[in-house]
């Protein structure tokens, strides 16, 4: 469950854009209870408290190029625990230039959690990206190449991964007011600290590598000045020498991590004034395990291959009324329905806050 969350963090931050006509410096504190199942964290109710601050800027590179750059830092605490303190910090910067009839983009970033989050312990990934588009006509198809790349670190566990690949796709801007594309992309994941079991449950020396492949579908809108939209469907395949050994049932498996994702997401972004603002963001998705044994409540192995459905999503709904203090309801969360018990996970987390925007 682990990997696929940064997985998706992954493909999150690979590809890093900024869309800031300004810079702008935002700050924010508020209360926010989570609620987690037992394996993840524990099932009860936490509440704690966060701050958090996100600072965004670009500029003019050039006659035509840009240079943005992101920085956003959030750390909190959990009441009845006040040495228990949890954060997250991104920094990102891009570059933009044209370059005869195409332009070239270069961005690279680091998503980190020094003391780790509710959900998982620390990391940081560094992560970068090669980008090159055709043309520059947004009335055109346009086609692009990139090469993406990061590294999974882990201090506290030996699961540490560099991940590079390629992707390519072509972007469509019919009109003002709409885009689709479509993106193919295939990467190499190298977990260097990952040693296979050999029959017996020991060490065997050899590492772990994964090959995955992706087909993504997107298309996207404004309408009527007030909802912009985005859709997007993908298809990701994931082929291991990942392997897996029970100690309480001696049991060894191949190919454990063999698996096909299919998901879909939606984005909806409401503004009907400059005042009040509503985000909606909903997912779904399956994904199958071609090898692996699902593993029941009970501990015992099922006689069928294991299989996940996630449901998330995230509603955020802001008002001002001075365009520099922000008052905001965040509600987020997942639900990972699987024949798995080590599969099977639940979360959801509320916010409530002020923002201040300078």
């Amino acid at each position: 469950m682990k990997n696929m969350i940064f997985m998706l963090l992954l493909m999150l931050f690979g590809s890093i854009c900024i869309f800031a006509e300004y810079s702008t410096l935002n700050l924010g504190i508020g209360a926010e209870p989570f609620l987690f199942s037992p394996a993840i964290y524990i099932s009860d109710v936490l509440w704690g408290v966060t701050a958090e601050i996100d600072y965004s800027l670009r500029t003019m590179a050039g006659e035509s190029g840009y240079f943005a750059t992101l920085v956003n830092a959030k750390a909190g605490t959990v009441a009845g625990d006040p040495l228990f303190f949890h954060d997250k910090e991104l920094f990102s910067m891009e570059l933009g230039l044209d370059t005869g009839d195409g332009r070239l983009i270069a961005a690279t970033g680091l998503l980190s959690s020094m003391n780790g989050t509710l959900v998982d312990l620390s990391f940081y990934i560094p992560s970068w990206e090669l980008k090159y588009y055709f043309q520059t006509e947004r009335e055109l198809p346009n086609v692009f190449i990139s090469y993406v790349g990061n590294v999974k670190i882990l201090p506290d566990e030996e699961e540490d991964l560099l991940f590079t690949g390629t992707e390519a796709g072509v972007e469509y801007w019919p009109t003002a007011t709409s885009m689709y594309s479509v993106k193919i992309g295939a990467w190499w994941e190298n977990w260097y600290e990952y040693t296979l079991y050999n029959f017996g449950g020991g060490p065997s020396g050899d590492l772990r590598n994964d090959f995955v492949s992706l087909l993504s579908l997107k298309a996207g809108g404004i309408y009527e000045f007030y909802l912009q939209w985005e859709m997007e469907v993908s298809a990701q395949l994931r082929i291991s020498n990942a392997n897996r050994y029970i100690p309480s049932l001696l049991f060894y498996e191949e190919a454990s991590e063999n698996n096909l994702m299919l998901s879909c997401k939606w984005t909806l972004d409401f503004t009907w004034n400059k005042f009040v603002n509503l985000k909606i963001i909903p997912g779904i998705g399956y994904q199958q395990y071609f090898a692996r044994q699902a593993l029941g409540d009970s501990g015992a192995l099922l006689d069928e291959n294991a299989y996940l459905v996630l449901a998330e999503g995230l509603f955020h709904f802001d008002w001002t009324f001075d365009d520099m203090l922000y008052y905001i309801i965040e509600l987020s969360g997942r639900r990972d329905f699987s024949n798995d018990s080590e599969m099977d996970t639940w979360n959801y987390q509320a916010f409530l806050g002020v923002k201040i925007v300078f």
